[in-house]
């Protein structure tokens, strides 16, 4: 549609998976700090909050490898210039 936006596409996928990964650490810290009143909040129990917390911070290993389904392990995509052509 914009096709001089193509040069700033790297920028916005980086952008991007830095900002849902900040979400994941952020949502996965409040989990693990104050499980109680987290799993009130959500309607979980505090282990299963603690658990779901830990989850969400570990699967974040490195923030320019979200895994992009959303859910399990993280892992790189690699896109190389030969594939485009």
């Amino acid at each position: 549609m914009f096709p001089q936006l193509a040069q700033f596409q790297d920028l916005a996928l980086l952008l991007l998976r830095v900002m849902v990964a900040a979400v994941f650490l952020d949502s996965g810290w409040k989990h693990v700090k104050d499980p109680e009143a987290r799993g009130k909040s959500i309607g979980m129990s505090k282990p299963a909050t603690a658990a779901v917390g830990t989850a969400e911070i570990l699967l974040v290993e490195n923030p320019l490898h979200v895994f992009p389904h959303g859910a399990g392990k993280v892992e790189p995509v690699i896109v190389e210039e030969d594939d485009f052509r």
